[in-house]
């Protein structure tokens, strides 16, 4: 399978609870300005106030591109990722549950990103809640 794509990345994120979709919608004004003027916007694995945070641009820009847990994850930057709940408040929580997803890893979870010249998959791996040790993956392919 990963002989079909150009360019792999992985980044491994402790245990614990993620935001999964358009980080501009859960970091705060302070943090997104911080991201864009003092990290210049760099993709990949960057460090927000502390905290370990994955941007990534989707391949095509902004729109809803639905995971294959049959949710729609809405963009409106132009990027996707993973933030730690550590990085945004309840009020910024509530504005983001219609637009990506908040999941729960009792294990290390890897983030990996995947490039063809046709889309970009990004892919969920690590141990959830409810079985404790299988692995839960989940993935989202921007066209």
């Amino acid at each position: 399978m990963s002989d079909n794509f150009e360019e792999e990345e992985d980044i491994v994120f402790p245990s614990g609870e993620y935001y999964i979709g358009d980080p501009c919608y859960v970091l705060s004004d302070e943090m997104w300005d911080y991201w864009c003027y003092n990290l210049h916007m760099k993709k990949g694995e960057v460090w927000i106030n502390g905290e370990k945070v994955a941007i990534y641009s989707t391949h095509c820009g902004d729109g809803e591109f639905i995971g294959n847990n049959g949710f729609t994850y809405h963009v409106d930057s132009g990027c996707f990722g993973m933030v730690p709940s550590s990085l945004f408040d309840q009020t910024m929580r509530q504005r983001a549950e219609k637009l990506g997803t908040f999941h729960h890893f009792a294990v290390d979870v890897t983030f990996m990103v995947l490039k063809t010249n046709k889309f970009t998959r990004f892919i969920y791996i690590g141990g959830s809640d409810e079985t404790d040790s299988d692995d839960v993956e989940l993935y989202i392919d921007t066209y």
